[in-house]
């Protein structure tokens, strides 16, 4: 069963009836409540105080915000189906008459929307701050972003249907970075930390050659989309790592490249951490930090440690970028003649500029506590005055990312909502549920990501019934019209009706099939947090490599399987998997990975726990997986 399935954007793109993915209703339980936990509740009696009511509706909208996945959504797979069936209609309509494309590609959970109306009821008896302004910084921007309409409403105080998105999107940062940090106190381990995090977790996607064109194969993301699929570019990547070290404080700037101050936008490199005055160095591209002079050792766990270097050292010492190149033919792009001028490019979405984002910050308290707001015109000059920094500014990259979704047509809009489709292919929307557990840092029990991501794995056997079952309704839903035909036309008539049926249900099961992939994956992520390696092994190799080969996680699988077995003191098999993957977009890096986990000598190589058995069989399957067992040496 696992080998018949084609990639997942490649099935997709056959689907020309988007009403035949009504049927995944019947699958996703449609017809069952939008919540499967009742809302906190904020309805206040008539006899409360008004001082009383405004705090109960903010606290409604605060406790509720930080325990979304509670909440079962159970008429979102509903909702996708009829934005993709609306968009099906609408795409010959006039652009100008098409509606907010930017919102079209994300339905909204009822617990969402409840969310923000009673922010709206509660932000009515607020008064803007006395001395809030708007930051200077925004005038800086190209005028067709200025026109962005968050943009011309930073200053109101009326949430808008964005704003949603936006505070889940904080939430999943602030609960990311709380646990990924793990105890690390120094600003620098704790960027290590979020930055290994980032890599480990958000599978490199290539650049598109086009990035803004109708054309190109990737969509730009906003950064809760990159957290949530799990995979991104390599500027998309260096997003959520800005805002994950926000999060625990943690000043962090785009810094890019230019020639010289001309029109030409200088080009985006590395992100780097100020901290007491200097700047150091992680390549979102590599996902490496850039080593200091004695900056590769091996850390406490086994796996490398790459201490970064600073902007100043770099810029000194052109022999710690040429320790990036693989070899003449591949080398790092960048040279100590590139860093003559230098821009640090600052994170601020236009969310995090809001007025009304402002209020709720200045509210919250606790573990409830998270940063909604920034200043940029502050950190400007604390960027500026960093040696080597030429200039700083404003970082477009978010305000040409919600313009280019602005701009989307209707058929990437359908190919955006068909994504969401597996997060609900399953009764209850599992991995729904687990994808958003996971990232709440909450993993094992009865109530965890662990739990529910296994309810997204049916077996083989589970996946042809569901398959023969769908055949089955496809067919009979064609019997009352073929009895309608003349008796020499039913037999030829049937005869087609099966085909299409069975075809139909090869399709939407593919739905059931990348929903097991990803929750597949993602276990070897949560094994892998716990080090718990034999079983990271296990699903990475066995569960996601064997079982999807080709598959959408193949690169993101074999990069987390070397370092599992990194982690392993198995230090061969992880340089082999890191030289293997030839066509990743992270190549580059995972060559230079296995060179300095091979340079580093005296370390022990034997595995502290007994290695996982594989059948000669399954070894045999795919290119990469038959040469796998004489290379990587599993019994």
């Amino acid at each position: 069963m696992n080998a018949t399935f084609q990639p997942f954007e490649v099935v997709f793109a056959k689907i020309a009836e988007i009403i035949l993915m009504l049927i995944l209703l019947l699958i996703a339980g449609c017809g069952c409540s939008d919540s499967s936990t009742s809302a906190t509740s904020g309805r206040p009696s008539d006899a409360v105080a008004a001082g009383q009511l405004q705090d109960e509706l903010f606290d409604y909208a605060i406790n509720n915000l930080n325990r979304l996945e509670e909440f079962n959504s159970g008429q979102m797979p509903r909702q996708i189906v009829k934005q993709i069936e609306e968009q099906a209609r609408i795409q010959q309509s006039p652009p100008q008459r098409r509606g907010d494309a930017l919102l079209a590609t994300w339905p909204e959970p009822e617990m969402l929307l409840q969310i923000i109306n009673r922010l709206n009821q509660w932000v009515r008896s607020q008064k803007p701050p006395p001395d809030w302004k708007l930051d200077p910084m925004v005038a800086t921007l190209p005028e067709p972003l200025k026109e962005l309409s968050l943009v011309r409403d930073l200053g109101k105080l009326e949430f808008v249907r964005y704003d949603g998105f936006a505070l889940r999107e904080v939430v999943w940062l602030r609960d990311v970075s709380d646990w990924a940090r793990g105890n690390e106190l120094d600003d620098v381990d704790r960027a290590k930390r979020l930055f290994d995090w980032t890599v480990r977790n958000i599978q490199l996607e290539g650049d598109p050659a086009d990035p803004g064109g109708e054309s190109a194969g990737w969509i730009p993301q906003v950064p809760w989309e990159t957290l949530y699929f799990g995979r991104g570019t390599a500027m998309e990547r260096a997003w959520v790592f800005v805002l994950l070290a926000r999060q625990q404080g943690l000043d962090a700037a785009v810094l890019a490249l230019g020639e010289s101050p001309s029109e030409t936008p200088p080009t985006p490199w590395v992100v780097a951490i100020l901290s007491q005055g200097e700047l150091y160095l992680f390549d979102p591209a590599l996902g490496l930090p850039i080593p200091a002079p004695d900056g590769i050792k091996l850390g406490g766990d086994g796996q490398l440690d790459i201490h970064p270097a600073t902007l100043a050292q770099v810029v000194g010492d052109d022999a710690l970028l040429r320790r990036l190149d693989v070899d003449p033919s591949r080398p790092y792009p960048v040279n100590s003649g590139n860093l003559k001028r230098i821009v640090a490019l600052v994170e601020a979405s236009p969310t995090y500029l809001a007025c009304r984002m402002g209020l709720i910050q200045s509210r919250l308290a606790g573990q409830q506590r998270m940063v909604l707001s920034a200043a940029p015109t502050a950190e400007v000059e604390r960027l500026k005055a960093c040696a080597h920094v030429t200039d700083a500014q404003l970082w477009t990259l978010p305000y040409e990312t919600l313009l280019r979704r602005s701009r989307l047509g209707p058929e990437r809009i359908r190919q955006r909502l068909i994504a969401l489709l597996p997060f609900y292919a399953v009764p209850s929307a599992p991995l729904r549920k687990g994808r958003m557990l996971y990232l709440g840092g909450k993993f094992t029990g009865p109530q965890g990501a662990t739990a529910e991501f296994q309810k997204a794995r049916p077996s083989n056997q589970g996946l042809l019934q569901a398959e023969r079952q769908l055949a089955a309704v496809h067919y009979d839903m064609t019997l009352p019209l073929i009895e309608k035909l003349p008796a020499e036309q039913r037999q030829r008539a049937q005869q087609q009706a099966r085909q299409q049926a069975a075809e139909r249900a090869r399709l939407e099961t593919a739905f059931l099939v990348r929903a097991k992939q990803n929750a597949s994956y993602w276990l070897g992520l949560i094994a892998s947090e716990r080090a718990n390696y034999p079983s990271a092994i296990d699903y990475f190799f066995q569960r996601t490599l064997i079982a999807s080969l080709g598959g959408p996680w193949t690169h993101g699988a074999k990069y987390n399987l070397a370092r599992a077995y990194e982690a392993s003191n198995e230090r061969e098999k992880a340089v082999e998997l890191y030289r293997s993957d030839t066509t990743s977009p992270a190549y580059h890096g995972n060559l230079l990975r296995a060179r300095w986990l091979q340079s580093i000598k005296n370390a022990p190589s034997k595995p502290d726990f007994p290695q996982v058995v594989f059948s000669a069989k399954t070894m045999a399957v795919g290119n990469w997986a038959a040469g796998a067992k004489k290379r990587l040496k599993i019994r």
